[in-house]
């Protein structure tokens, strides 16, 4: 991509300046003829079946249409060069520490609105989530492949040893247990959520894809991973985010701000204490899984070289995610917030 000019169907964009990266694609502030634009080049890989322009682009036109306008603004995409053109938000990603009432109250708005939206005939076209699960088992078989996929990874160095040994001694173990429970019950093992009440979710939710505009209105950003999904998993990630989670004095807030949501699905108290407890797990995995030759090829593309102080900062997440995990499963966390609520 041109560091200082590109031509996107007729249009061209000029004064590129690279931005932060994330860890899967490049982004660059351009000036087009109606202002200054956000232009995101894709991670492509033949390996992957999903397309992460097609699917976040196709939602963001889908919430615009929509009335839905606190995230950015779809413009222009090439499919060939895995190029979208955005709207350019002006302002700052919210920091951990920073996140308030209100922020909460509009994460929750998001959520309630993308959900109420489902009935559109036009949500008919948006593809399936990442990772979306409609079961027990299939939500147990994806994290026992992340498990899987982190013990196979090569101990040449410490810290990836440490890894295989926490995943090996520590997850492994404890997931067991867990998925022991789930399947005692086999019909809520495998009952699978009816499609009327499936969610369009943005899938990576969370203030960690936030920012704070100059008017003080709060963007949600990233939605690569968007698409149709289970409501638990849409409530639950943004409890269990590591970056910058729904604080946690803040859960009955988010919690009975999506009440509508709890209203119309079936909320089965152990499905939901069992997927928040298996989601939890997966969170550990997701944080280790920047080891895995993928995600390392995805952040290489990005302009994120391999870093060791990286590697032991995510370590020590994960590390933390798992006692968090340990306790709440415990103590039902999840059920006893939702009936404390309510």
């Amino acid at each position: 991509m041109p560091d200082t000019s590109l031509r996107i169907h007729g249009s061209t964009f000029t004064n590129l300046t690279k931005l932060s990266e994330g860890c899967n694609n490049r982004c660059f502030r351009a000036r087009g003829a109606n202002g200054d634009v956000l232009i995101k080049h894709y991670f492509h890989s033949p390996s992957e079946i999903r397309d992460r322009l097609d699917a976040e682009y196709s939602m963001l036109s889908f919430l615009h249409e929509n009335g839905i306008t606190n995230v950015p603004k779809p413009l222009l995409k090439d499919d060939h060069a895995h190029t979208g053109v955005y709207g350019f938000i002006q302002g700052t990603p919210v920091q951990n520490g920073t996140v308030s009432e209100d922020d909460v109250i509009a994460l929750a708005e998001l959520l309630q609105k993308m959900y109420d939206l489902r009935i559109k005939n036009s949500a008919l076209n948006l593809p399936f989530a990442s990772d979306a699960c409609f079961t027990l088992r299939e939500y147990a078989m994806k994290t026992e492949k992340y498990l899987h996929s982190l013990c196979q990874l090569d101990p040449s160095d410490r810290i990836t040893a440490e890894i295989i040994a926490f995943v090996s001694h520590d997850i492994i173990p404890y997931f067991l247990t867990l998925h022991a429970q789930c399947m005692a019950d086999p019909i809520l093992y495998d009952s699978i959520l009816d499609t009327q009440y499936y969610a369009i979710s943005p899938s990576d939710h969370g203030f960690h894809n936030s920012i704070r505009s100059v008017d003080g209105t709060l963007y949600f950003v990233d939605f690569e991973y968007s698409g149709w999904d289970d409501p638990a998993k849409m409530i639950c990630d943004p409890l269990l985010q590591p970056e910058i989670p729904v604080p946690e004095q803040f859960h009955s807030l988010f919690i009975r701000k999506i009440k509508t949501i709890l209203d119309v699905m079936p909320v089965h108290p152990d499905r939901l204490h069992y997927i928040y407890s298996i989601l939890s797990i997966k969170w550990c995995c997701t944080t280790l899984t920047g080891f895995l030759p993928v995600q390392e090829s995805r952040r290489a593309f990005s302009g994120n070289p391999p870093d060791t102080e990286r590697k032991e900062y995510q370590l020590a997440i994960s590390r933390k995610l798992f006692d968090r995990s340990k306790y709440h499963f415990k103590h039902k966390y999840i059920t006893n917030l939702i009936s404390r609520v309510f």
